[in-house]
């Protein structure tokens, strides 16, 4: 190699920053969160209201899993958008709170950033994640010190729709 030639580049794809955050197109849309670790979604136990659990249900189309993930780092219930998830509440237990604005004293405690590796990170710790507490239904969410389990990824998909429901492929607009 001659001495003024550049370094080949690196093949190897880049490794994700372990903060960047989830691409924008989560954001405002209905989603389920699976936990990887237990194969299981994010749901409500009971009925949605505030300091109502959020636990561990088996996967369904349930308006109680369907999340919507805001560009500011809410994440709403659809059951009700009103409540958000709060992970500073209740001793590192997550629960249904209330979706405090950003600035305010516990704006950082219900907003979280949602990794590229699937990690949910309260703004107000990011050395810790959200996880479930174990791997069956029932099983609480809490936030416990950030080591890249299982436990702590989420997969993000898009609730099935039901007979007669438009598609967000439907009401979309193509952008000008």
């Amino acid at each position: 190699a001659s001495a003024g030639a550049a370094p080949a580049a690196d093949p190897r794809p880049a490794e994700p920053s372990a903060t960047a955050s989830a691409t924008p197109p989560l954001a405002g849309r209905p989603i389920r969160l699976r936990n990887v670790g237990a194969a299981l979604c994010l749901g409500i136990k009971g009925e949605p209201e505030r300091g109502g659990l959020v636990t561990l249900a088996l996967c369904s189309d349930a308006v109680t899993q369907q999340w919507t993930y805001d560009a500011d780092g809410l994440l709403h219930s659809q059951a009700d958008p009103e409540l958000c998830l709060d992970s500073h509440a209740d001793a590192a237990v997550v629960i249904l709170g209330t979706c405090d604005d950003a600035g305010t004293e516990r704006g950082e405690d219900v907003r979280y950033d949602l990794t590229v590796r699937g990690e949910l990170l309260p703004r107000w710790d990011e050395t810790l994640a959200l996880a479930s507490a174990d791997a069956r239904p029932g099983a609480d969410i809490v936030v416990s010190l950030r080591d890249g389990s299982p436990a702590q990824h989420w997969l993000a998909d898009t609730p099935t729709a039901t007979p007669g429901a438009l598609s967000a492929a439907e009401t979309s607009e193509t952008p000008a």
